[in-house]
């Protein structure tokens, strides 16, 4: 089934099998940054999750161990996951 992010009432962004790469597309626009992942390979895992007024570093550090990744920040508006 294709990925899903089913609504942020309230502040909550409520994802359901989604891709990681389609998660950071959403991420990307809701905090106005830019992410890169720097291997190809883990864009295509699936999360499941729901962040409920989360930071942005607690929304990508959540998800960086969920996935045993890590992740630093470039400058205010752009981060790595790795």
């Amino acid at each position: 089934e294709s990925a899903r992010l089913i609504g942020w009432p309230d502040g909550k962004l409520v994802f359901e099998h989604c891709p990681l790469s389609e998660f950071i597309n959403e991420i990307e626009r809701q905090y106005n940054i830019k992410i890169d992942i720097q291997n190809q390979n883990e864009k295509n895992l699936e999360l499941t999750g729901t962040f409920d007024n989360l930071s942005i570093d607690q929304v990508i550090s959540s998800v960086c161990i969920t996935f045993n990744l890590e992740y630093y920040q470039i400058n205010q508006n752009k981060y790595v996951i790795r």
